[in-house]
């Protein structure tokens, strides 16, 4: 039996929870913005197609899979709902962000819910305020609606199991811990508070303990189970718990933890660091248990909290657990509402400054997933030393909420919540204004149905190997074992490959003189080498800088009206992509052809008429704008002492792959014949072929996708609504019961 029962004598009533309604409207309006439009596209790939992979392939949905068989199962539901939705005619990349981010929208409005029951128990006063506030938190909504990272299931499992665990369901709470740990490993640090609980007298004897050990080992049994019994899983596995238990540290230098005061030194030793503070908070707070279930729920604060400070590869997308963090410590003590808003939110902020180490920028969030469509938006800057400020402010923050906390000289007023409220939502305001911009939409919707994420095929559709350098174009070539087991279980094999980065033939891009395409007094071009080139090309990239007065974002341009006409033979385009739009009135595009090198003759020389006639033409006083390419053709190679013709094929950016490779898991390949000029490998992987998808016209799986969001919203629904009425369950007088002794102690 546990004391949840004293916990709500003399609770007052909290203020009206008008105010949580209100929040949780602003919270999903915020979302329907930002859901359709937003998402870090690697990161969204990474955890979304290994559910494809195996739709697609049959390729194991655990190969480098760090996570738990009941993450993978949501991954799978996600993109059974987004076939439903392209059933509907949704955009791809639309449908796939709405699916996988609906379950954490959810997250966070029932995260919301079980904060309420907790401050209930334990700070009735400010119920409605923190609930509130959670869900006008700019990082909540961001790293969910926006972000699309999972730590909001894990944050929800974690305070779920907190509250479970005050009403005495201690099975459930261990299940419900077991499930958050197969989406994150930090709910485990539950186990600690229900410890505490149980030392302190709150929970009696030990069969509640026991309950919740079961409980929690059933639920881990059935998260990764699945993944030691499979040879591929496990492999994975032991790597992904490698690099989160910190072995791998100072592979990210995290600008959010303490070590960035300190130019990184020492960072290696931070999980030892770790584990001495995690034993001395823990004993420290077994001898305070008896003063209240409080200590158990300070106790994860503290852990979490000195996890994300001394961690070396913190990141951004954790703001919200250390949001989470100073939420269960403001239910305990004091602790000031600037500091739960701006500590996370300058952690999250980095990012859009100085985003993947400063290759990209914020925009990245808001347009990756659209950039063949030419969108322009705002300007995001990029600097490094803003982020290393806001990483500093951030931990800086979370060290001085331990300090307010401890010191707790002035209690925060009703002007500092309502301040608060006020800076989050002003904060999620910026969010929505910049994901409102028309060519977000414009560009989104205007994609087909059966649309990828550009980050799928790295992902997904090619899985890397090794490769290393032995000589001048030289290299060694090997694949793991796990990977070659998993290929060989599929139902659809991959092929070796190298993935390859090359540049241009001939590339004359001056620009600021529009023509239309027959006034260009001089169409043509030579290709420089072209008799050392030939033999190796088989087709070419002609990219043009063409512009129409119908071109726009919301007006692409139809390719089938356009061609090239070159010595004889005409083509239509494959991709364009608008670079301006309406400037001076004009849409402008890099329209890219498909040629055939039998249109250039003998000595190189090309000559090209866009057509229609009606289109402009950008270029400079030198000559209209021409890139040209490699785009597919042959190579001489060496593979293993033996002469082999490999096929390569390119994209018009300059990326793809040389395929034709022996099916074998080490081999040594000698590329020093090959004629063309900026070629380049960088990475070795198998390849899996273009499909069709299939899966995504299955209407038992476009059947179960439905089936899966009516259910998750009618139980949200739900589940809120009793999490919010449940206030004069709490307050139910219950009579006193003596605390029994629990064995063992003093």
């Amino acid at each position: 039996m546990t004391s949840a029962a004293r916990l709500g004598q003399g609770l007052t009533e909290p203020k009206s929870k008008l105010w949580i309604y209100a929040a949780a409207a602003f919270h999903i309006g915020c979302a329907i913005v930002l859901v359709p439009i937003t998402s870090h596209p690697y990161d969204l790939a990474v955890l979304t197609s290994n559910a494809q992979a195996w739709l697609n392939w049959g390729f194991s949905p655990f190969y480098n899979w760090k996570f738990g068989s009941d993450l993978a199962a949501l991954a799978f539901l996600a993109q059974a709902f987004r076939a439903s939705l392209a059933a509907l005619g949704v955009p791809g990349i639309v449908a796939l962000h709405i699916a996988w981010k609906l379950p954490l929208i959810a997250a966070d409005l029932l995260t919301a819910g079980t904060i309420f029951r907790l401050a209930m128990k334990l700070n009735p006063g400010r119920a409605s305020t923190l609930s509130a506030l959670w869900l006008v938190n700019p990082v909540v909504l961001w790293v969910s609606a926006g972000h699309g990272q999972v730590e909001s299931l894990a944050i929800l499992c974690t305070l779920a199991a907190l509250d479970l665990g005050l009403d005495g369901r201690l099975f459930a709470a261990g299940v419900v811990t077991g499930l958050g740990i197969g989406l994150e490993y930090f709910p485990l640090a539950v186990l600690g508070s229900v410890l505490i609980w149980w030392r302190g007298g709150h929970l009696s004897g030990r069969r509640p303990f026991a309950k919740y050990v079961l409980g929690l080992l059933i639920s881990v049994a059935l998260c990764y189970l699945p993944l030691a019994y499979d040879p591929t899983a496990r492999a994975a596995l032991v790597g992904g718990l490698t690099s989160s238990s910190g072995l791998s540290a100072g592979s990210v230098n995290s600008g959010l933890a303490i070590w960035a005061w300190f130019d990184y030194r020492l960072e290696g030793i931070w999980p030892l660091l770790f584990l001495i503070g995690g034993i001395v908070a823990l004993g420290f707070s077994l001898r305070l248990a008896r003063r209240g279930p409080a200590v158990g729920i300070t106790f994860l604060s503290v852990v979490l909290l000195m996890a994300l400070l001394l961690d070396a590869n913190t990141l951004p997308q954790f703001a919200p657990i250390a949001a989470a963090a100073l939420w269960l410590l403001a239910m305990s003590v004091p602790v000031h509402p600037a500091t739960l808003v701006m500590a996370p939110a300058a952690g999250l902020a980095s990012y859009f400054f100085f985003l993947d180490s400063g290759t990209s920028t914020a925009n990245a969030f808001f347009y990756d997933d659209w950039y063949a469509t030419g969108v322009s938006l705002w300007h995001v800057p990029v600097s490094e030393r803003a982020a290393v400020f806001l990483g500093h402010v951030f931990s800086l923050g979370l060290l001085a909420a331990f300090a307010y906390a401890v010191v707790g000289w002035v209690r925060p007023g009703k002007w500092s919540w309502a301040a608060a409220h006020a800076l989050s939502g002003g904060l999620c305001a910026v969010l929505v204004i910049w994901a409102l911009q028309p060519a977000l939409w414009s560009s989104a919707f205007a994609a087909a149905p059966d649309t990828n994420l550009p980050d799928f095929d790295y992902a997904a559709a090619s899985r890397s190997g090794t490769i290393d350098s032995i000589g001048p174009d030289v290299f060694r070539v090997t694949y793991s074992e796990s990977l070659l087991e998993a290929a060989r279980k599929a139902s659809t094999r991959p092929a070796p490959a190298l993935r390859l980065t090359l540049g241009d033939i001939y590339d004359r891009v001056g620009a600021d003189r529009a023509m239309r395409v027959d006034e260009w007094p001089d169409r043509g071009l030579s290709l420089p080498n072209w008799t050392k080139l030939q033999s190796s090309v088989q087709f070419m990239w002609v990219r043009l800088w063409l512009g129409s007065h119908a071109w726009s974002p919301a007006s692409q341009p139809d390719l089938s009206s356009l061609r090239l006409d070159l010595s004889g033979t005409s083509v239509t385009p494959a991709r364009s992509t608008i670079v301006s739009a309406q400037e001076h009135g004009i849409g402008w595009a890099l329209v890219d052809f498909r040629v055939p090198a039998g249109a250039v003759d003998s000595s190189g020389h090309l000559v090209l008429l866009p057509r229609p006639s009606s289109l402009l033409w950008n270029g400079s006083p030198s000559g209209p704008w021409i890139r040209v390419s490699p785009a597919a053709g042959n190579v001489r190679a060496l593979v293993q002492a033996k002469i082999m013709n490999a096929s390569y094929e390119v994209n018009p950016d300059g990326q793809g792959y040389l395929e034709g490779l022996p099916a074998e898991g080490n081999f040594v390949i000698d590329l020093s014949a090959v004629q063309l000029d900026s070629f380049r490998v960088d990475a070795a992987v198998l390849r899996w072929p273009d499909s069709p998808e299939a899966w995504k016209h299955d209407r038992s799986i476009q059947a179960l996708g439905t089936c899966f969001c009516l259910l998750l919203l009618l139980a949200t629904a739900f589940t809120l609504s009793r999490q919010l009425s449940s206030v004069a369950h709490l307050r139910s007088p219950a009579p006193r019961v003596p605390l029994e002794k629990p064995e063992g102690t003093t």
